[in-house]
């Protein structure tokens, strides 16, 4: 770690979204109060909220001879405010706001350089974005949610103009089947029902065996409720949370985890898997759709290492101990930048 920084206010140099350098007495050099700084627990923290004692993601300062600039830990020592003619800056899918004398670390000579001396094309050191979390209770997670677990394993049989089975009309309902050991989606899928109105699901024994394990169901069968289902949750939103919902809820009730790999697998429309990688692309996951010959039915796999990504799921997330053990050591990386 470089302990002997030029920042006043940490003990080494670090990296809130790209680096920055020498911040002089009265943070002559400042970034808007909600530019995201990655900590040490590997969560993203407004820098306004950031405290003396935080620890933050940072990078060596001064790498001697032939070494690189890696990520390390530095802690805060001092915070303040300021306010200073801004620039807006584009960088890898995002925007920062920094005052026009900021310095951010460039991977070429002059290896420091002022926000107003950024051009179009210009690379600097990037940490990344800060993974999309969805409110987890939210109803457009929810909606999403529910659509993605009827895509995934269930039957919508519904048509507005149906009546009573009893008239003569097809039986109408909503059902999603999970083996007995995975009640938990039911229970999320009877959250997002209830958060929408959507009243008297029911669960029962199914009577159909995975393996012979048993199973439940989680059925609607009111008119009104389809109704709600078909018109509420299920249409397509472009929306991240609801995006988000959409591919948690395919991957609890049509997906597999093995061999440190995501899978979504569909065999009913070939279409959804192309959802699931555009939806993924919309959240920052890179999402690869597979189609072999004798593989049984088509899936799309998430590519890259688990990490704080996947955080819209809500699975399989490692710990934040094991991503900084991953993290450190390992060389900064650069992006291009579109600034003005």
């Amino acid at each position: 770690m470089a302990d002997h920084s030029g920042i006043e206010w940490t003990e080494a140099t670090w990296n809130p979204t790209t680096g920055c350098d020498r911040v002089s007495p009265g943070c002559d050099n400042c970034l808007a109060p909600d530019t995201p700084v990655l900590m040490s627990d590997m969560s993203w923290l407004p820098i306004e909220d950031v405290r003396v004692g935080d620890q933050v993601v940072a990078f060596t300062e001064q790498p001697t001879v032939g070494q690189n600039r890696n990520y390390e830990l530095a802690k805060v020592l001092a915070v303040w405010e300021t306010e200073q003619p801004a620039i807006e800056i584009t960088i890898g899918g995002r925007t920062i706001v920094a005052s026009d004398d900021h310095r951010f670390l460039a991977p070429n000579r002059p290896y420091w350089r002022h926000s107003a001396d950024l051009g179009l094309e210009s690379k600097l050191v990037d940490i990344g974005l800060p993974p999309f979390r969805p409110a987890l209770d939210s109803l457009s997670y929810l909606a999403g949610y529910a659509a993605g677990a009827i895509l995934g394993d269930g039957t919508f049989r519904w048509h507005p103009g149906w009546r009573s089975d009893k008239l003569g009309f097809p039986q109408a309902y909503c059902r999603v089947a999970v083996l007995a050991d995975d009640i938990p989606i039911l229970e999320r899928l009877q959250t997002a029902y209830s958060a929408h109105g959507i009243s008297h699901p029911t669960t029962r024994p199914f009577n159909q065996a995975s393996a012979g394990r048993p199973m439940v169901a989680l059925e609607v069968r009111s008119l009104a409720s389809l109704a709600a289902i078909a018109n509420v949750l299920l249409p397509e939103r472009d929306e991240l949370a609801w995006k988000a919902g959409w591919l948690a809820g395919l991957f609890d009730t049509d997906g597999s985890y093995s061999g440190k790999n995501l899978r979504w697998s569909q065999s009913k429309d070939p279409l959804t898997l192309e959802r699931v990688a555009a939806y993924g692309a919309d959240l920052g996951f890179d999402i690869k759709v597979e189609n072999h010959p004798g593989a049984g039915c088509p899936t799309a796999i998430l590519i890259g290492r688990l990490g704080g990504s996947t955080a819209p799921l809500g699975h399989h997330q490692a710990s934040p101990r094991t991503q900084m053990q991953r993290l450190r050591g390992t060389t900064v990386p650069w992006q291009d930048c579109h600034g003005r």
